[in-house]
C-alpha cells in the first residue's frame, strides 16, 4: 500500500462523508490496482460508494462550509488547477 492510500484510509477511519475525485489514470489506467485496493479497504470500513449526485440528500446544505477556489499551478501540471 502506498502513502497516498494510507492517508486516504486514515481520513476515512475518522468517519463522515468523503468525496474522492478520481482521475482516469487511477480508475482504469496506470494505478488501477491501487484504486481497487482503496475501494476494497473503504468497503471494509462500511463506506458506501455513490455517485456524487446521490450525496445531496444526505447533507444539511445550510451547514456546509464553502470556500472560493483559486487557480494555482501545481507540481507536474502544465496548466493552473482550481484549488
Amino acid at each position: 500500500m502506498e502513502e497516498g492510500e494510507r492517508q486516504i484510509l486514515a481520513r476515512l477511519a475518522e468517519g463522515g462523508i468523503h468525496v474522492l475525485p478520481v482521475h482516469a489514470e487511477v480508475e482504469g489506467g496506470l494505478m488501477s490496482e491501487n484504486f481497487v485496493r482503496l475501494i476494497r479497504a473503504a468497503k471494509k470500513l462500511d463506506y458506501r460508494l455513490l455517485p456524487l449526485g446521490n450525496l445531496l440528500s444526505l447533507l444539511d446544505r445550510e451547514s456546509l462550509v464553502t470556500r472560493r477556489f483559486r487557480l494555482q499551478l501545481l507540481a507536474g501540471r502544465s496548466v493552473p488547477c482550481a484549488v
